[in-house]
């Protein structure tokens, strides 16, 4: 008998014939649920742990995965709050995991806070991997320990550097405000003059001599700004292929000026939606920001770091290129989830294996 057809079971105690086990039942078992045009049993996607009415409709779902109720599907978590009590999400791995395990080919662990990599010193909390990673194991040449009690002291014996933006009027005329930055800070990034739209580039190169006289190293910021102008081209009016040419022929000139004098360069900054959609996010996506470079040239992201990374010596194995947003070190309202995997998609191989980092 075709059991999917025609039901063998006709007990009132047993009406319904398990497809999996071929046995007759009076309700279906777990993993199943009721074909009710075949009074039959069917199995569950091997998605679902439980479903109703339709094998993809889940109403339970494994231990590793979360229930999205709008589609009723299993999906990967993203956050902590998608995972059963007792357990945290691997964003690495987008799983649940219940213990810290070795994830990562440095020796990186799921943590929450630094004290879950205590274990590993030379290691520390992520919050946007949510695994410890490596400290630098050599910093920079030119960075100097700094003195006891100082915040670049402090993070030079955890093999890291601290800083921020100077602004560059005051850093001219305020000695207060330079010897302050030159006692705590141990990474210069320039607040305004190394973005696109100046092409007069005194101010950035004076911020490299600051840190050069004061043992900081430097972070370049920024090769392509979501508000980029120059005024050699009108961005607003330009073509894709105008906008593609502008970006290969400066990212070459800084990248090669630049590239072996910084720490790390911001290649792309801030050209992510400040509203992202929490569907498109839960499933590995993100919104851009409506640009004169976005959506006129759709693959702009990609381009910007492979040319960039086109562009810096072969032998430059310490300089990161970066993507750089506000509001990333806190998911308002889902940014930071739509950073990591916009960086992460960008890392990937099914792309290109751009170096991409975020901060």
């Amino acid at each position: 008998t075709d059991t999917r057809t025609c039901s063998p079971c006709t007990s009132v105690s047993a009406p319904y014939i398990n497809i999996v086990t071929g046995k007759c039942v009076l309700k279906c078992p777990s993993a199943t649920y009721l074909d009710t045009k075949l009074n039959a049993c069917l199995a569950c996607s091997s998605q679902c742990a439980e479903c109703i009415s339709d094998a993809s409709w889940c109403s339970l779902c494994p231990s590793d995965k979360s229930l999205d109720i709008t589609t009723r599907q299993c999906v990967g978590c993203t956050k902590d709050s998608m995972c059963p009590a007792g357990q945290t999400c691997n964003l690495t791995t987008n799983t649940c995991t219940t213990a810290p395990t070795f994830l990562t080919a440095d020796g990186g662990v799921v943590c929450a806070s630094g004290a879950d990599c205590a274990a590993t010193p030379e290691t520390f909390c992520s919050l946007l991997l949510g695994t410890c990673q490596p400290k630098y194991t050599v910093l920079p040449s030119v960075v100097a320990a700094g003195g006891d009690n100082t915040l670049r002291g402090e993070a030079y014996k955890r093999g890291v550097v601290v800083g921020g933006a100077i602004n560059e009027d005051r850093a001219k005329t305020d000695t207060t405000y330079m010897n302050l930055v030159k006692q705590q800070y141990s990474v210069l990034v320039a607040e305004r003059f190394c973005k696109p739209y100046y092409t007069d580039q005194t101010e950035c190169d004076r911020v490299y001599t600051y840190a050069a006289n004061q043992g900081a190293a430097v972070r370049y910021h920024t090769l392509l700004w979501y508000v980029s102008e120059d005024p050699s081209l009108n961005f607003a009016t330009a073509s894709a292929d105008q906008i593609r040419t502008w970006i290969r022929n400066t990212f070459r000139q800084k990248v090669t000026k630049y590239g072996s004098k910084s720490l790390a360069i911001d290649v792309v900054n801030e050209v992510l939606s400040d509203t992202q959609d929490a569907t498109t996010v839960m499933n590995g996506g993100w919104t851009f920001r409506s640009t004169n470079v976005w959506p006129k040239v759709p693959e702009f992201f990609d381009l910007a770091f492979i040319e960039a990374k086109r562009s810096l010596s072969p032998d430059n194995t310490q300089t990161k290129l970066c993507y750089n947003d506000y509001f990333i070190e806190q998911d308002t309202p889902n940014k930071a989830q739509a950073a990591f995997n916009l960086v992460k998609s960008a890392s990937s191989s099914t792309r290109h294996p751009s170096p991409t980092h975020a901060d």
